[in-house]
Parts: C-alpha cells; sequence; structure tokens
C-alpha cells in the first residue's frame, strides 16, 4: 500500500470511527481521543468500541501513511500532518487537558 493510499484509507477509517461512535461528520477532538485509545488497548468511544482489529488497522494505517489527520474549525476537511508534527501536538493536548477532563471509556 502506498503511503497516499494509506493516506485516503486513514481518513476513511477515522471518519467512520466519528460517525459510528458519535454520529458526526468529525467529532470535536477526534484526532486526540482515537490516538489516545491506540496506546490503551480496546476500548468504548461513544457507541463504537475500538477493538484490537481497528486500532491495529488505524495504527497500521498511520504508520504507512507517515501522519496523522487533524481538524482545524476554521477549515473545510482534515488536514493530514507528518507524525513528526502530530507528535508534539499531541503531548500539548495531552498537557492540556488533565486525565479527569479527557473522554472516558463508557
Amino acid at each position: 500500500m502506498s503511503p497516499e493510499t494509506a493516506r485516503s484509507a486513514l481518513l476513511e477509517r477515522l471518519r467512520h470511527v466519528s460517525e459510528a461512535a458519535m454520529c458526526a461528520q468529525w467529532y470535536g477532538a477526534l484526532e486526540y481521543i482515537v490516538w489516545d485509545r491506540l496506546g490503551r488497548g480496546p476500548s468504548r468511544f461513544g457507541q463504537l468500541l475500538l477493538g484490537e482489529e481497528l486500532l491495529a488497522e488505524l495504527t497500521a494505517l498511520a504508520q504507512r501513511a507517515g501522519g496523522w489527520f487533524v481538524f482545524a474549525w476554521d477549515a473545510d476537511e482534515p488536514a493530514f500532518i507528518a507524525l513528526a508534527d502530530w507528535l508534539p501536538r499531541f503531548e500539548d493536548w495531552l498537557r492540556a487537558v488533565p486525565e479527569p477532563d479527557r473522554p472516558r471509556d463508557r
């Protein structure tokens, strides 16, 4: 699978997660919530169980694509950014949102 194909598949899967979990085209902070769950193992996100298979698929797609999608509220579509740019951004989110304020498994 080419990096471009992996990017397209990653975006499609993230949109599916958002729609299935929260009935939203792109749930607020989706990118952070899902990335956080990748390292935790199976968990519930809204109406969706993020199972081992789905988490493994998202991880593999992100690695193959070399990045992750983020959504800026002033944009029409999520934007792809390189993992080197995404990881510090995610770490900033972790510092900014205390553990008790992060979405919990249900």
